[in-house]
């Protein structure tokens, strides 16, 4: 980040119960293809949705790299 902060030890709190509700809501309705989530992890509320939204611009990413990012994110995220 422009802060110049590195993330490289942080840990998300509860990062299986936010998989776990985000993989609930796409359940929901299925047909949506993609979504792609805000989350918060709060201290005293757990793990809200602030909005999910149908184009996030992730295919930014794969745009800039010429490739698709499944394998970089695969094993972060599960």
């Amino acid at each position: 980040p422009v802060s110049g902060k590195r993330f490289e030890d942080f840990v998300i709190p509860c990062w299986s119960d936010v998989v776990k509700m985000i993989f609930e809501l796409c359940e929901i309705y299925p047909l949506a293809g993609y979504v792609g989530f805000d989350v918060v992890v709060s201290n005293d509320r757990g793990v809200l949705i602030i909005e999910g939204n149908d184009n996030a611009h992730h295919g930014n990413y794969q745009l800039a790299k010429r490739r698709g990012m499944w394998p970089d994110f695969k094993e972060r995220i599960l």
